[in-house]
């Protein structure tokens, strides 16, 4: 049974969360392991809400075009410039706080979409693009972004799991070849480079693989 845990991630633009409670694990035992198995986590997937909170901004500076109503990384930059002045009015703490952080970003992160600097900064400005996201990106759209990095962060994992299934498949073959293995049946080769050979038939015609000492 597994154990109970929250869940990882606090939607942003999506009314519910997008990875239930130990998705990763539900991944993991899905594909056939253990749902405890040590599995490296995949690049892929950010390490903590803070890295997933730049994946988006950098998701939507990516989107562009006809998703986001915005085609080219200026049309991107002149909207926040306009903003970001109206935004800092509510920002009593810090009243140029929004433009400080539009104005940190080059052309080239807007244009491509990744986000430079020490890990600080860029969360700074990840939350500048989310808040402006927010006030001038449809809502449907943002939503849609968000499911996207959901899904690719579970097919990350399922797909680093699976790895990690044929990995373990193939030192348990390497350990103990089993007699029969997919129609093929073990064959004692009587020869010393080979590791261990199969045969079957195939449509009448025996067929022998071989693995080879290295």
């Amino acid at each position: 049974m597994l154990p109970t845990a929250e869940p990882p991630f606090d939607p942003i633009f999506a009314d519910e969360p997008l990875l239930i409670p130990n998705y990763k694990e539900t991944i993991i035992s899905t594909v056939g392991l253990p749902f405890y198995a040590d599995i490296t986590r995949p690049d892929e997937v950010p390490a903590d809400e803070r890295e997933r909170t730049i994946d988006l901004a950098e998701r939507i500076l990516r989107a562009g075009g006809v998703r986001t109503g915005f085609g080219h990384h200026e049309e991107v930059r002149t909207s926040m410039e306009a903003w970001a002045p109206n935004a800092d009015e509510e920002c009593d703490a810090d009243s140029g706080y929004w433009r400080s952080h539009v104005l940190l970003m080059s052309p080239q992160e807007m244009n491509f979409g990744q986000l430079d600097g020490e890990p600080e900064v860029r969360y700074k400005k990840a939350k500048t693009v989310l808040a402006w996201a927010r006030e001038c990106i449809d809502s449907d759209v943002l939503q849609e972004i968000e499911r996207s990095q959901a899904e690719d962060i579970k097919q990350a994992w399922y797909d680093a799991a699976e790895a990690e299934l044929s990995q373990r498949e193939i030192e348990q073959f390497a350990e103990d070849p089993p007699e029969a293995l997919d129609g093929w049946t073990k064959l004692d080769a009587d020869y010393d480079a080979v590791t261990v050979a199969y045969v079957a038939d195939n449509h009448g015609t025996p067929s022998v693989a071989a693995v080879f000492e290295g």
